[in-house]
């Protein structure tokens, strides 16, 4: 009977196994799916972009606030926003990392496809690996 079961919760292993590798191959993918996985890669590249710009505000108005003497509470309320930033940070890049691996494999079948949208979404694809590297 434990041989059984065993065997059982093998075969079902292997089931879901055999499942999930067929999900993730190559489901045809339209235009309006390319279309959305370029605009989530595009965001995702402006929100990295912004919260480094936001750090290095938020550094550059701490650095002042040192240099004329501010009061101490400021500087480190001030500091807890940088650090909120900075800590968002990973996340994103984590994000457009996935946004950038999907809307790589999307494109995989429009390889020969010059339609604007097409062209649009290779190029949001050489942003997303730029901000990533």
């Amino acid at each position: 009977m434990l041989a059984n079961k065993t065997a059982t919760t093998a075969t079902a292993a292997t089931t879901a196994t055999a499942a999930s590798a067929a999900a993730t191959k190559a489901v045809p993918v339209t235009l309006r799916e390319l279309k959305i996985k370029a605009g989530v890669a595009k965001r995702t590249v402006k929100e990295l972009a912004a919260y480094g710009k936001e750090s290095e505000t938020q550094q550059a108005r701490i650095d002042k606030l040192v240099a004329n003497g501010a009061d101490d509470a400021d500087i480190r309320k001030q500091r807890e926003v940088l650090e909120e930033t900075v800590q968002i940070i990973p996340d994103t890049k984590r994000r457009l990392a996935a946004a950038h691996k999907d809307l790589a494999a999307a494109l995989e079948a429009f390889v020969d496809n010059t339609n604007e949208e097409v062209v649009a979404a290779r190029e949001i694809l050489k942003d997303a690996a730029a901000a990533l590297a």
